[in-house]
């Protein structure tokens, strides 16, 4: 097993002057106020997929560039209440129930040298200089899962998966931290008139692994490692997002063959995959951002993982 790096080029340019102001969470008005977030971020010019992922066995790192068949992505930028405490008693004083998933999209060609994420978002949830998170649902972007019209979440599925590499791009998970940074212009009202987000760490954490199975035949992977889908969503009591996995019915497949990449979600110590040929035992459980794998230094190659045979 290896440690692999997806890595997303996810430097953050500002592209608007910051100023100090009052915070606009502590702003009292009841109107909305529409304005635009971005941030931009370079690429090398190559489309979002895995196909040159190991196959060069010296080489696990893998640099994932934006963009997919649809020539759009999107990202989404995990905004939590408004809570402000007092600086000496810790108590809080004011609170702002404004929990909600800010889409942020790009449009990819493969001439591009940056792509550039836009949304909008009301002036008035967000805070200046506050760090958030930014999540990337994969190729595919999940499923919405919503309140009062408002998107408080999302879900993502790892069922369908056949094995290929280019596949892998639907089912990657990866999060980034980043500050919120707002540029007030000359008004008045102490809102912003436009937001920029910045990070100090370049990359995307993929929050995901990938193992290569021998899949040949097989229509479900199951047991404690075959985590079906996640779910991204507000906790309001501790007032953060958070990630919880769901692995009841396994990992429906689609056509997979005896050498599969199969993306995977973290799981415990010793939780195992299943199929027909087998089982196979994560002893240390499956981390994030790792390649499961065997390699031969006979053939120089890259091997599935070994299935033990069923004793039943």
């Amino acid at each position: 097993m290896k440690r692999f790096s997806l890595i997303l080029m996810a430097f953050v340019v500002v592209l608007f002057t910051q100023c100090k102001k009052e915070n606009p969470a502590q702003e009292n008005s009841d109107t909305a106020k529409i304005v635009p977030i971005k941030l931009e971020m370079p690429i090398g010019g190559s489309k979002t997929d895995f196909s040159g992922f190991l196959t060069d066995p010296h080489n696990q790192s893998a640099v994932i560039n934006w963009g997919n068949a649809q020539g759009t992505e999107t990202i989404y930028l995990a905004v939590p209440n408004i809570e402000i405490y007092h600086p000496v008693e810790g108590t809080l004083f004011y609170e702002k129930k404004v929990a909600q998933m800010v889409p942020l999209t790009a449009t990819v060609n493969e001439t591009s040298s940056k792509v550039t994420f836009t949304g909008s978002v009301d002036a008035r949830i967000l805070e200046n200089g506050k760090s958030y998170q930014l999540y990337y649902f994969g190729n595919k972007g999940g499923q919405d899962i919503m309140n009062d019209n408002v998107l408080v979440g999302k879900t993502m599925s790892f069922d369908g998966q056949d094995g290929t590499r280019e596949n892998l791009g639907n089912y990657h998970f990866a999060v980034l931290d980043v500050t919120v940074y707002a540029d007030y212009g000359n008004n008045t009202d102490h809102l912003a008139e436009s937001y920029t987000i910045k990070s100090s760490y370049p990359n995307f954490t993929s929050m995901m692994a990938i193992a290569l199975l021998d899949l040949e035949g097989e229509t479900t992977l199951e047991g404690t490692a075959a985590i079906e889908s996640l779910t991204v969503k507000f906790n309001e009591s501790a007032n953060v997002y958070e990630t919880t996995y769901s692995a009841t019915t396994g990992i429906t497949l689609n056509n997979t063959s005896a050498k599969s990449f199969i993306a995977l979600c973290p799981s415990n110590v010793n939780s195992k995959l299943e199929c027909s040929k087998g089982t196979y035992t994560f002893a240390e459980g499956v981390d994030v951002n790792f390649a499961y794998y065997v390699f031969n230094t006979v053939t120089d190659e890259i091997e599935p993982l070994k299935w033990i045979p069923s004793t039943k």
